[in-house]
């Protein structure tokens, strides 16, 4: 049974590259990408794939398409089963798209060869078209949620390791930057290193004495520890 998807409309496209197997793929298609979804069309015989949408860095990944309609009916099954394979091998996000039925049960022969491939069934170039532009941006969503999460946890561990550098700095003037760089490196935290005791200090780093004893006497002092 062919999976199912939600559609949306893809306005996140802008004018993306999408390579073409004009041999494979319907014009009518290639004119939808472009005309209705602002896709950049160029085709390549050599394509791995049948429709390949180029990467954009932190926006959206390489997406591939495999098509089964009748323009394959001049074909060797096992040639476009071979094909299929590859594109397989070839690409992470790869999904096949029935347009309309073709005469070969093809969906059998995915089964009898294993071959682990997304297939969802259309009954127009129309609505695969729209099918390949919705598939595209949920994946460029993910991607872009993605970098964003990343960046925000890098932009907090920057904020965070620089703040409690400063804090050392200030309140212990006795160390270095880099002697308080090696503490966070061996402790993470300024609260790991609250709770540190001077003997554990001393066992721990390469602090003097008295520093150590300054540490402990400092945060005893100043701050309630949970």
């Amino acid at each position: 049974m062919a999976a199912k998807v939600q559609l949306q409309r893809c306005s996140s496209a802008n004018r993306l590259l999408i390579l073409f197997n004009p041999h494979t793929v319907p014009q009518q298609l290639v004119e939808e990408m472009e005309g209705m979804y602002q896709y950049q069309p160029k085709s390549a015989i050599n394509c791995q794939s049948d429709l390949m949408i180029a990467q954009r860095k932190d926006v959206s990944p390489p997406v591939a398409f495999m098509l089964l309609s009748d323009m394959l009916s001049n074909q060797e099954n096992e040639a476009v089963v071979s094909r299929l394979q590859k594109a397989a091998n070839g690409f992470k996000n790869l999904f096949c798209i029935t347009i309309i039925k073709p005469k070969v049960d093809f969906q059998a022969i995915f089964l009898r060869k294993n071959l682990p491939l997304k297939n969802f069934s259309v009954g127009s170039t129309a609505a695969a078209a729209k099918l390949i532009a919705s598939i595209h941006g949920k994946l460029s969503k993910q991607v872009t949620e993605q970098a964003h999460w990343m960046n925000k946890q890098l932009s907090e561990r920057f904020y965070t390791r620089s703040y409690a550098i400063s804090f050392l700095v200030s309140n212990f003037r006795f160390l270095t930057p880099d002697e308080c760089e090696m503490l966070l490196d061996f402790y993470g935290t300024i609260t790991e290193l609250a709770q540190k005791s001077a003997s554990e200090l001393l066992e721990d780093t390469v602090l003097s004495a008295s520093a150590a004893t300054a540490f402990e006497e400092f945060f005893a002092s100043e701050y309630e520890l949970q």
